[in-house]
C-alpha cells in the first residue's frame, strides 16, 4: 500500500538486515517479563535503602574529628566567592548590644540576599525601561564592596 504523503512506490521502512519487527509478545511470556522487572525493581530499592541506612548509621572516618566551636586555623580561606564575606566577619566586633557580632553579620547577608531576590518585585522600573536611581546606587555600591573586600582579602593573604 502507498502513503499518501509519500513518493509513488514508497514502502514501509525496514531494519537495516531486512527484517520484520517481532509482533507483541504472548500473554505468558510478558506477564512473567513484567514480575521479573518489578521484583527486580523491588530488590534494587530495598538493597539502595539498606546501603543508606548503613552509610547514615556508620559514616566512615575520614581523619580527625574537628571542632565546630573551635575558630578556623590560621591561614585558611574560603573559595574565592565567599571571601568578600570572610573579610567582612573578620572586621565586625565580637560583641554588637550584647549580640554576637559574627551571627548579625551573617543575618546581614542573610537580608542582603533576600532584598537582591525580591529587587524584580520591588523595583518595577526595567518593566518600563525605567531603572530606579536608588536600586542602581545600591548596585553599584555592593559590586564596588565585594571587589574591595575581596582584593583586600587577597593582599592580606599574600602580605603574611
Amino acid at each position: 500500500m502507498q502513503k499518501e504523503a509519500g513518493v509513488a512506490g514508497a514502502q514501509e521502512p525496514k531494519s537495516d538486515l531486512g527484517l520484520e519487527p517481532p509482533g507483541p509478545l504472548p500473554p505468558q511470556i510478558a506477564e512473567a517479563c513484567e514480575q521479573v522487572g518489578v521484583r527486580k525493581a523491588r530488590l534494587d530499592w530495598i538493597s539502595t535503602s539498606v546501603l543508606a541506612g548503613l552509610a547514615a548509621l556508620f559514616p566512615w572516618e575520614l581523619g580527625v574529628k574537628a571542632d565546630p566551636f573551635a575558630s578556623a586555623p590560621p591561614g585558611i580561606q574560603p573559595e574565592w566567592y565567599f571571601l568578600f564575606m570572610f573579610q567582612t566577619l573578620k572586621y565586625i566586633p565580637a560583641k554588637i548590644l550584647s549580640l554576637d557580632g559574627e551571627v548579625l553579620g551573617i543575618l546581614a547577608f542573610g537580608l542582603g540576599g533576600v532584598l537582591w531576590l525580591l529587587v524584580p518585585f520591588i523595583d518595577r522600573g526595567p518593566a518600563t525601561g525605567n531603572w530606579s536611581r536608588r536600586v542602581r546606587q545600591a548596585g553599584v555600591f555592593v559590586v564596588i564592596y565585594i571587589i574591595v573586600m575581596t582584593a583586600v582579602a587577597y593582599v592580606l593573604k599574600e602580605s603574611r
